[in-house]
Formats: C-alpha cells, sequence, structure tokens
C-alpha cells in the first residue's frame, strides 16, 4: 500500500483529469494515483479539443497531461488556452520537454517510466502549491 501524503489533509478532495493520446497510458495514471485516495479522477480525453471542453466543463484541481496529443495541437498548447490552469502534471516520454514543462507551470514532469517514489512526489508537489 503506498503511503499518501495527503492525510495530513484528509477533508481536501481534489479532482483529476487525464489527457494523453495514449489510452493505455490514460488507464495507468488513474490506476496508479487513484490509489491516492483523496484523488478522484473525473475526465481524460485523448486530444486537445476534447481536453479544452472538459477542463473547462469540470474544473479540476489537477491535470495529468501528455505533451503530444492526438490531434494537431500539444499539451503545451492546451495550458496556454486554458483560463483558469490547473495544477498541472506533465507525463511525457521524451524529457526534452521537462524544462518547458516547468517554464508553462507544471508542478511536476514525470517520465512514462516512473517509480513509485517519484510518483509520490509530484503528489507532494501538488499538495505543496495548494498551501
Amino acid at each position: 500500500m503506498i503511503n499518501s501524503p495527503l492525510k495530513d489533509k484528509e477533508e481536501l478532495k481534489l479532482t483529476a483529469i487525464v489527457v494523453d493520446d495514449d489510452e493505455v497510458w490514460r488507464n495507468l495514471i488513474v490506476i496508479l494515483f487513484s490509489k491516492y485516495k483523496r484523488i478522484e479522477f473525473v475526465g481524460n480525453a485523448q486530444c486537445y479539443s476534447t481536453a479544452k471542453s472538459e477542463i473547462q466543463r469540470l474544473n479540476p484541481d489537477v491535470l495529468f497531461l501528455d505533451v503530444n496529443l492526438w490531434d494537431s495541437k500539444n499539451g503545451f498548447d492546451l495550458l496556454k488556452d486554458l483560463d483558469r490552469k490547473p495544477k498541472t502534471v506533465f507525463v511525457s516520454a521524451d524529457t526534452k520537454y521537462e524544462s518547458k514543462a516547468f517554464e508553462s507551470g507544471g508542478v511536476a514532469f514525470l517520465k512514462k517510466s516512473f517509480s513509485i517514489e517519484e510518483m509520490k512526489l509530484s503528489v507532494h508537489k501538488i499538495m505543496s502549491k495548494l498551501r
């Protein structure tokens, strides 16, 4: 069982959306991060247009975002085009995007071979941004 860094904020429930063009990764992120009982996944998308409308409709606290999306725009475009930006954890197979992810306001960057420790650290970073 993963120890949740959220236990000191028991009353806090975070809503999350995962945006990734790969269905396997969308499902894996939901499965792994759902171990944190305070993170509730309320939606997912594979492309820019669906992601933008879902984020605007659901107003999530947290966004797990891949850089490369299914259509012509990417994760950086999506984040730039949002009026209200959720706390964003970038998830990508390519570390060349890591610097830009933080410059774009991301709170964490996970390479698509992340460890449990890296996953826990990203949750800690999300929580620290909420204080």
